[in-house]
């Protein structure tokens, strides 16, 4: 599950004569009627897109050759959005035939033009960076059983029109305008149990169903270590299954962990989840920059049990003292990122990690 997202190369459906969606099925979708009588080939381009069983979900913008005069296709006297859109602000999400020929269903993004893609098991995620021209953010969530749409837009500054009476349009479905946030962090998209974004000012994490951003400071475990002797460990895996390489080691009192809901069986028959590690972990072979964020791996399941508020773990140690500071490499001067991680051993049973 990683997000795709838009490059210089485009995809063109066949043509095929008529109108590329019918007057009901615009109206269902909220599509302005004189998009809808374009032909498929005029009025699609693919620039991400994701084949599954129901179909090809992707990104589509207008084709440059499509007639579009002063940047318009509609009537601009009515409602922007709904009955007219400036086809160099506008992106649609598509689900389309395999063969790209048909529309099954469009979500029309007017001034928001998605420029990242993320399928998982239960929808369809896009997302939008806010920039110079269009400032303010968005992400949206289209459930693949019901195709019903979700999004939210991040308003970038107190200038920005969404909310107004005579503000930006809100695209067609469920939206919501969430608070001003003049952060940037919808540069990327993934999916771990949350959606998560990251970006110049950090990463955010998203409920997957509302959108609703989440201070994972106040998320409470769903698990923690059990059946693991008192002078072993429980190994976290950058994949599932014993073989995969070792991310992390959790002592045998460790309760900070959050299933995703990400659940495998390995060929051993062993069920494997993916897990989200709240508190502080000892980590292996740090690939990348954390960027701020949490640490994601898979564990065998066998080790897990519910989390309990109430369950005793080892107070900390009280080993004093003080370690040497750590010289930065070449590049590796950036405050806001992990590049290193040591470990000092203060008094006996007693670890720094730095």
């Amino acid at each position: 599950m990683t997000s795709v997202e838009t490059t210089a190369t485009t995809v063109d459906p066949p043509t095929v004569d008529g109108p590329s969606q019918s007057a009901d099925d615009a109206a269902r979708d909220g599509i302005a009627p004189a998009l809808a009588e374009l032909s498929v080939a005029d009025r699609v381009s693919v620039v991400v897109s994701e084949s599954t069983p129901e179909g090809v979900w992707a990104i589509s913008e207008i084709p440059g050759t499509t007639e579009a005069p002063d940047c318009v296709i509609g009537n601009r006297e009515g409602v922007y959005g709904a009955d007219f859109i400036c086809v160099s602000e506008y992106r649609e999400v598509l689900l389309l035939t395999a063969d790209l020929s048909r529309i099954i269903r469009a979500y029309p993004l007017p001034g928001q033009p998605a420029r990242l893609l993320l399928v998982t098991d239960e929808a369809v995620y896009c997302s939008r960076q806010g920039d110079g021209g269009l400032p303010d953010s968005m992400l949206c969530r289209i459930d693949r059983q019901s195709l019903n749409i979700t999004g939210r837009i991040f308003p970038y500054n107190e200038d920005s029109n969404y909310g107004s009476p005579d503000g930006a349009a809100i695209p067609h479905g469920d939206w919501t305008v969430a608070s001003v946030s003049p952060v940037v962090v919808m540069e990327t998209l993934d999916f771990a149990g949350w959606v998560v974004t990251s970006g110049h000012d950090g990463i955010a994490y998203h409920d997957p169903v509302t959108l609703e951003r989440v201070n994972l400071a106040l998320v409470e475990p769903t698990h923690r270590v059990v059946d693991v002797a008192s002078d072993d460990t429980l190994s976290v895996r950058r994949a599932p299954g014993a073989s995969e390489q070792i991310y992390a080691l959790l002592a045998p009192t460790y309760s900070g962990i959050r299933a995703t809901g990400n659940t495998t069986i390995v060929d051993d028959g062993g069920e494997w989840w993916e897990v989200e590690l709240l508190d502080p972990v000892r980590l292996f072979d740090l690939q990348e920059p954390l960027h701020g964020g949490s640490i994601v791996g898979w564990v065998n399941s066998a080790f897990l049990a519910p989390y309990d508020p109430a369950f005793s773990t080892v107070p900390a140690c009280a080993g004093e003292g003080s370690v040497e500071a750590l010289t930065p490499s070449v590049n590796q001067s950036d405050a806001d990122h992990i590049f290193q991680i040591r470990e000092y051993e203060l008094a006996d049973g007693c670890l720094r990690i730095v």
